[in-house]
This record gives C-alpha cells, structure tokens and sequence, in this order.
C-alpha cells in the first residue's frame, strides 16, 4: 500500500497529477501482529482510478537508507474492474523492493456485494481468499523467496481507501465520480499455532463502534495524490465506512450503508444440520445455542438481522459432546435468523429478542 512510487518505476508510466486531489480513509492497526488469517466483510468501491484495500505491513518499512524491512501483503480492490482484485507481496526494502502482483479473477463483481476477503500468513505459505475459494497461494521455496522473507517479522493490519493517478495500473480518474464508499461489515483473526499448523479464532470486530485501543486513523498523504483524513472514517449502523471524497469533504453526512443481503441464504430449505436436536434459547439480548456432537466438525453460527446484516458470528472446530454458543450479547430488540449448521449443513430458524 505504499510501494505504488516505485510501480511507476517498474511501470514506466508518468503520473498525470503531481498534487494532492482527494481525501480518503485509512484505518490501521495499533499493534503487529505475527502469521494469522484474516478474515474481512466489504463491499468495494466501483470506479476508475480508486483502490479498496486491506493489507499487512511492517510499520518501519517506509524509511529509506535504513536497511528496514518491507514487508506487506496486499489484497487491493482497484474500482476499473468489474471481475478480479489484484493480490500482492511486497519484500525487500524501501530501497529496494520485490514486489509479485497477481490478478484472480472471480465469478463476482466486488463493487456488486459484500464479499468475504481472507489472507493467511503463515512460515510456509501465504494465501488470499475470496468468498472462501482460494485463489492464489504461494508457497516457501518460491523464486522470490518472499515467503520466507515475511517469516519472524510482525505486520500491522490495515484498511485504506484512496485514488491515484497511475492510468496504467487503475485507470484514470475521474472527481465527478465522487463521493465512494467502502464499507466493511466485519473483520476476524485467527491466531495460527506453528506447532499444530491450525487456526484459532482470536477476536472478532463486528464495527458496532470504533474500537480506539485497537485502531487509529491514519492521516498522511499516499502518492502525492489522496490524504488521508480522520474525518473519512466513520462508523454506522454496524458498518465501518471509508470515504474518498473532495478536498472539502463532501459526502459524509447521510450515508446510506447497502444491507449485507449476500450474507447466508435465507431462502435456503430448511433441514436439520444436527443428529440431535438445536436447543435455542433466549435470556435478556443474547442467544444461547446448545448442541450435542457425535462427532468433530466445523460448526458455524450467525445471527443476521432483517436487513441482511450479520450482527454476530462464531465459527469453530467443535469436539464431539456437549456445547454451548452465546450470540449477539446486548443486540437490539427484535426478529432475527439464526443460521446454525456443522460440515457445511446449516438450519435456520427465527429469533425474537423481545423489548424492555
């Protein structure tokens, strides 16, 4: 996300604008974190010239003639296309970088729908997801040894919306297009253990308010083209949204945020996912499931609102014997869908949270 001056390079394409144009969004990280999935909800923006990102990065790696590693792994949603999102690895130094940037192209269009992005960064391969189909993974060994190079080091993690002027890589832009949205419904990490090469989920962030002991908003320029603005992040209705607008700021009052309506099926048949029955039950404004397994598997909880919204997950490897799940803790009043299944069999039922 702060390699695009030495694409120029590569590229041999010359900036149109060499003056700052827009004001865009970024969220960042307090802290870094070593290997993990992630996991991220959003809805892209369409339109040339404008990126939708989420990526890792070694927070020193920006400062030349230090010999500081640049490390950063990058999924980059670039507005021009209405069929791929572009993936990266970025090593080396910010003297010298190796970058490997590789196009999938997916049966969607991002800007259409929320859509589920992953990374998992690991000591012997790194991967990108989409909707959880794999789409690009490189291995250690590779040429570039890239994977090796992002072993031991710790990234932060981070969300930024922006525009620049390389036509050649994201078209050329165009400010009557403005205000654009990205909006991210949620995002998870999942710890990985190098012992038992396996993911464990950590935390959740769901965005129902801005969690400032875990992020910060980022306020410096990119590409002498877009700044970052703290006023481009905002949080509504359980979506975090960034914003590239006008210098001015224009757009940022009345947003509507689009319903996550791809977000399970509802109109899915109804069937049992359990061999003994789901036990549902509700005390206050949170659900509890209750479910006995007679064998492991990957069990799955959502709890999604009439708008589509996913509201509160859990997703887990569960043992065989006895469980209980506790779902969407001081929700609001009203009809829900809980979407409960294991081993990809999923049953839906209705909630109620009744009022005070």
């Amino acid at each position: 996300m702060w390699k695009k001056t030495v694409l120029v390079l590569f590229l041999g394409i010359s900036l149109a604008h060499s003056q700052i144009q827009v004001r865009g969004g970024e969220l960042a990280s307090n802290n870094q974190q070593l290997y993990g999935r992630y996991e991220v909800r959003m809805r892209t923006a369409q339109g040339e010239g404008i990126l939708s990102t989420f990526f890792t990065y070694e927070n020193d790696g920006w400062k030349t003639g230090t010999g500081n590693p640049w490390r950063e792994i990058d999924i980059e949603v670039l507005g021009r296309y209405t069929d791929r999102f572009q993936t990266n690895l970025i090593t080396g130094t910010a003297d010298s970088k190796t970058t490997s940037e590789y196009f999938p192209t997916v049966g969607a269009n991002p800007a259409d729908g929320y859509h589920t992005y992953a990374i998992e960064w690991t000591p012997d391969y790194i991967s990108f997801l989409f909707d959880g189909q794999v789409e690009r993974r490189t291995n250690a060994g590779d040429p570039k040894g890239q994977v090796e190079a992002c072993r031991g080091i710790p990234q932060s993690y981070r969300f930024n919306m922006w525009a620049n002027a390389i036509t050649g890589w994201v078209g050329t832009f165009n400010p009557g297009i403005l205000p654009r949205y990205q909006f991210v419904n949620w995002i998870k990490y999942y710890s990985y253990s190098e012992q038992s090469k396996t993911f464990t989920l950590a935390w959740t962030d769901d965005f129902n308010t801005l969690d400032n002991s875990r992020w910060y908003k980022g306020t410096h320029t990119i590409e002498d083209f877009t700044q970052f603005h703290a006023s481009n992040i905002l949080v509504k209705d359980g979506t975090l949204i960034l914003a590239l607008t006008d210098m001015q700021g224009t757009g940022l009052n009345n947003i509507n945020v689009p319903p996550d309506h791809a977000v399970g099926a509802v109109l899915r048949p109804l069937m049992p996912a359990f061999t003994t029955p789901l036990a549902v039950s509700v005390k206050g404004r949170s659900v509890t499931c209750a479910v006995n397994l007679d064998k492991a598997g990957k069990a799955v909880f959502k709890l999604i609102n009439p708008n589509g919204r996913v509201v509160d997950s859990e997703s887990n490897i569960l043992g065989a014997g006895s469980h209980t799940i506790e779902l969407g803790k001081g929700i609001a009043p009203g009809l829900y869908l809980l979407h409960a299944g294991i081993n990809q069999r999923e049953e839906i039922l209705p909630v109620t949270i009744p009022g005070k």
